[in-house]
């Protein structure tokens, strides 16, 4: 599988972080000091995704190539987190929209959230993850996309923030089902745009259903499971997006419906 990231420093976020210069020059970022909580937590994360068998192919590569875009928030609590968070959501949609034509596969970002010591069952993270994206979309001044259906339900909705369509992966530090979904001792956020899924692994043509199976394979493997009945695709019309975001566990199932409530067009 060859994934080839388009990145251009053009314009880019200021208030963003690149991986790069995570990786020269760490300790002249504001608060990333070695020994500190968000150096602690990107040393995790990157354990994992330098491993191998990590059958994220996205991550890996934007790890490979220092295309991978971060950000730090202190918490999702207080307001000023989360607008913080709004803030660099809407500069990475920009960047990606002025920045990437059709075709092009963009940077994924990571949102990386303080570790929160009281939290330790896996629903105290589903619940501020839901809280997190249901704060983005009331604070999106955006107006939804008209090609995209406002009810989770249907097989073509995705979550959408500035225009954009994005999938989210979500990791917490509670193992579920999922040793994929465990990065470090604090909840995580890998965001990118939807459609990098469509130009890797259509479902359209050959190459995109034999990326596909490779995927399934991989994440198969590493969560250690005989089926990858949650890993559907989007369009899949059995495929909901949302229940790809989260991922819950046997003791703790996923919702019959989707927490998110999105504002009619």
């Amino acid at each position: 599988m060859s994934v080839k990231f388009t990145f251009d420093k053009k314009g880019f976020p200021e208030e963003l972080i690149r991986l790069d210069q995570i990786l020269e020059s760490g300790d002249n970022i504001p608060h990333f000091a070695e020994g500190g909580w968000k150096s602690q937590v990107w040393t995790q994360i990157s354990t994992h995704l330098k491993d191998e068998t990590f059958p994220c192919i996205f991550a890996k590569k934007a790890m490979e190539e220092r295309y991978l875009l971060l950000t730090f928030i202190d918490g999702w609590q207080e307001t000023k987190d989360l607008d913080l968070l709004c803030s660099h959501m809407t500069q990475y949609c920009d960047y990606i929209k002025s920045s990437h034509g059709a075709g092009e596969i963009c940077p994924p970002l990571m949102v990386i959230f303080q570790p929160q010591r009281e939290m330790d069952k896996l629903y105290h993270y589903s619940n501020a993850s839901w809280y997190i994206l249901q704060y983005l979309h009331y604070r999106d001044k955006h107006a939804w996309p008209d090609e995209i259906p406002t009810d989770p339900d249907d097989p073509l909705w995705s979550f959408c923030f500035n225009g954009c369509q994005l999938f989210i992966n979500i990791t917490s530090p509670v193992l579920g089902k999922h040793r994929s979904r465990v990065l470090s001792n604090s909840l995580v956020f890998t965001i990118q745009p939807r459609t990098n899924f469509d130009i890797v692994a259509g479902k359209n043509t050959s190459f995109g259903l034999k990326v596909r199976q490779k995927i399934r394979e991989r994440w198969m493997k590493y969560d250690g499971l005989d089926s990858a009945d949650q890993l559907s695709m989007y369009g899949d019309e059995h495929n909901r997006e949302w229940l790809q975001y989260f991922l819950y566990s046997d003791q703790h199932p996923s919702p019959s419906r989707c927490p998110l409530h999105i504002k009619s067009k």
